[in-house]
């Protein structure tokens, strides 16, 4: 969704001449709009596109927003553009601090004040139509909540399930047996943006919110802290460490490294590697690991130079293969591995994410195979290697095609 400027007129004008044509034969035929009609809400910041297919028309009154049009092409409805949109708008109203949305329809178009009322909007009046005798407008409305209210609901769910009436399961829960969900929400989140999931990227990120409104509960029981105080701290954090932004003053190089570091020596974690979480992911570990080393000099000058290590310790491995110590055979795997994630760092990359997508690759070429393999009326067992291979190479090459 972004806003339309002058140049988008045309396109404006193109979705929602579409979008009113397919409503005609309803309404009984009405004036088209015209530029006109757009170019003065472009200007004036009211209108939002929706790709190329639908778009958005909300006025900012004192206190109310009004959605003016929501149009999407015909052969898009259905798409849940619509929905989207209405989502879009509620967002706007609620940012812009309103204290209701509004919308209008045709007496006629029953099924869009249907829509309108599963999603809370309320009738609240009929006036005749301007240009239709006879007819009449459906007025709508509907409260926006704000997100501080939202967010007072969710504190007091959680409270009331840890009540001593409460639920079982959640009233037994201390740090230790919540800290595996939260690194698994996170994973969740990351995973729906990884698939550019937008619609259950919400669920997902209600779930981790969910986790800190967790933790901080159980805190707030054992007198420890409580969620305003997470909410302050990390406000005051983020204004203490831009201060380009909040003070006015110049951003200086090395500005933000220099703020945690005074961060972590006020806490007194005085060394280079202080800080560094230990459940992190292992790969992600060693790269910051690495990253905090070069801070004070101590790293390769260049991933030649790390290319030259990784062969080092692949020897050093191959030499170990003969005896087989399970011991001697984990560090130098091990040391491998970081040197791999040290070198992903010199050149930029989140070592994560690209065993990540090798993953997704091997995922997406092995599943090729058993589907060439099925085709041929086997299962990769009954193939054996040999046809496993020959099957992967060709995947490869379809891929590389």
């Amino acid at each position: 969704m972004r806003q339309a400027g002058p140049a988008d007129l045309a396109l404006v004008e193109a979705i929602n001449l579409a979008a009113y044509v397919d409503y005609l034969p309803l309404l009984g035929g009405l004036p088209l709009p015209a530029n006109e009609d757009y170019i003065p809400r472009i200007a004036a910041g009211q209108v939002w596109l929706l790709g190329e297919d639908a778009t958005l028309v909300i006025e900012r009154h004192s206190n109310h927003a009004l959605i003016f049009s929501v149009a999407v092409r015909p052969e898009k409805h259905g798409a849940g553009l619509g929905r989207r949109l209405l989502d879009m708008a509620e967002r706007l109203a609620s940012s812009w601090g309103m204290a209701e949305i509004r919308l209008y329809t045709h007496q006629l178009m029953t099924k869009n004040q249907a829509i309108y009322a599963k999603r809370g909007y309320r009738e609240t009046g009929r006036r005749p139509h301007p240009r239709m005798e006879g007819f009449f407008i459906v007025d709508m409305a509907k409260p926006i909540v704000p997100p501080e209210a939202e967010l007072r609901r969710l504190l007091n769910v959680m409270a009331r399930l840890r009540a001593g009436d409460g639920c079982p399961w959640d009233k037994v829960q201390d740090f230790d047996s919540i800290a595996p969900y939260t690194i698994e929400e996170a994973y969740e989140v990351a995973d729906a943006i990884a698939r550019r999931d937008w619609g259950d990227l919400p669920d997902e990120l209600g779930d981790l919110l969910f986790q800190v409104v967790y933790h901080a509960r159980m805190a707030e029981e054992e007198g420890r802290f409580a969620f305003a105080d997470i909410a302050r701290g990390i406000a005051d954090k983020m204004i203490r460490r831009h201060p380009h932004v909040f003070d006015g003053k110049d951003l200086a190089p090395g500005a933000w490294e220099a703020g945690k570091s005074a961060e972590r020596a006020a806490r007194k974690q005085g060394g280079a590697l202080a800080g560094v979480p230990v459940a992190l992911p292992a790969l992600t570990r060693a790269a910051k690991l690495t990253s905090r080393a070069a801070r004070v000099g101590f790293d390769w000058p260049d991933a030649g130079a790390v290319l030259d290590k990784l062969a080092e310790e692949t020897a050093e491995l191959r030499a170990e293969l003969p005896g087989a110590d399970p011991a001697r055979l984990q560090d130098e795997v091990g040391d491998m591995l970081f040197v791999l994630a040290n070198l992903a760092r010199k050149l930029n990359l989140n070592p994560e994410t690209c065993l990540q997508a090798a993953n997704a690759k091997f995922t997406r070429r092995f599943e090729g195979v058993e589907a060439m393999l099925a085709a041929q009326g086997q299962t990769p067992e009954e193939a054996g290697l040999t046809a496993m291979e020959a099957a992967w190479q060709a995947v490869k090459k379809q891929e590389n095609q």
